[in-house]
């Protein structure tokens, strides 16, 4: 894939997980301003993942929640009007 006309999508180009680090609680000092979301959809046979983020008054993202769902190996498959509830 080419994002602002550089290959992304191989070895860390598109993120370091060394900077990426696990929280048990949000920080009291630093309180959410906002939400955003990421979504790749699938059909049928793709799966689909979609994730919340938190952005905080400091410029911070914190990933606050996940959804991942995959058609494989399901015999009955959801869908896409399923998907999109």
């Amino acid at each position: 894939y080419l994002y602002l006309g550089e290959a992304v999508g191989l070895g860390n180009n598109v993120y370091n997980i060394s900077m990426f680090h696990a929280i048990d609680a949000l920080p009291s000092d630093d309180k959410l301003i906002g939400i955003s979301f990421a979504l790749d959809g699938g059909h049928q046979q793709s799966a689909t993942a979609c994730c919340a983020f938190g952005i905080t008054a400091k410029g911070k993202v914190i990933l606050l929640d996940t959804w991942y769902y995959s058609p494989a190996g399901q015999v009955v498959k959801k869908a896409p009007s399923q998907l999109s509830k």
